[in-house]
């Protein structure tokens, strides 16, 4: 089963104790007319110690948003509800960055949460996303390329696509697509452990891992392609 990590980097990360909550501060709420109850919208993050990788720490999100979605609940309609996704946050030592195995969107979420939270508290965290120039890097030659997609496409018709096979990046329509519009993800074999794992990069430097490895595995296999990608990281505040 693929599993997607979202790379952040961060500043002045929350301090917790082992097993301890951290609850960030309600942004918005649901209400039902007559209807008591909690229905604030938030996160919660549990410091959870050493992760199977020795050089990260590991932290479990409950994290909570509202999904549009028509429902009837105590013969009262509704219009959205309370989406719950619980997903992991894995820092290492230096506390410099993280990896969060969920979506972009939960990750941005979070973390501006965070933010918010800990502004009203005058501390400063921070958090960047980044973007790679996934055209330098598949030009670099560093492993083998075996699909592509492509969005912002000036070619009638066609505004989205995506190619796949060996050797794809040699081809006509990839080139085309390449000069139309704009790479927005990468798949590539990697050589892990004597093993060819199947993995996807995208342009803002998140990896998805194809094969069902362990915690530890995958943190190391990411921390490899993320040791290539980082030369490639686009300076975006020139």
């Amino acid at each position: 089963m693929a599993k997607g990590f979202q790379y952040r980097e961060i500043k002045n990360f929350i301090e917790l104790k082992i097993s301890k909550t951290y609850t960030t501060t309600c942004q918005m709420s649901l209400s039902i007319p007559g209807i008591d109850g909690d229905d604030t919208i938030k996160s919660e993050i549990r410091y959870l110690g050493g992760s199977a990788h020795k050089d990260f720490y590991r932290y479990h999100v409950i994290h909570e948003s509202e999904k549009p979605f028509c429902v009837r609940f105590d013969n009262i309609q509704r219009d959205s509800v309370i989406l719950i996704d619980k997903f992991n946050l894995y820092v290492p030592i230096n506390k410099t960055y993280v990896w969060a195995d969920t979506n972009s969107k939960n990750c941005n979420e979070l973390f501006k949460r965070i933010k918010n939270t800990e502004q009203s508290l005058r501390n400063k965290f921070l958090f960047e996303e980044r973007e790679i120039n996934l055209v330098a890097f598949i030009n670099a030659n560093m492993t083998e390329i075996t699909g592509g997609h492509f969005n912002q496409l000036t070619i009638a018709d066609v505004r989205a696509a995506a190619l796949f096979g060996p050797h794809v990046g040699e081809s006509e329509d990839w080139q085309r697509y390449e000069n139309s519009g704009e790479i927005s993800a990468v798949t590539a074999q990697v050589n892990f452990r004597n093993t060819s794992q199947r993995v996807m990069i995208t342009r803002n430097g998140g990896i998805v891992v194809y094969s069902a490895l362990s915690e530890g595995d995958n943190l190391e296999l990411i921390e490899q392609i993320n040791d290539w990608i980082g030369s490639f990281v686009v300076d975006l505040k020139n």
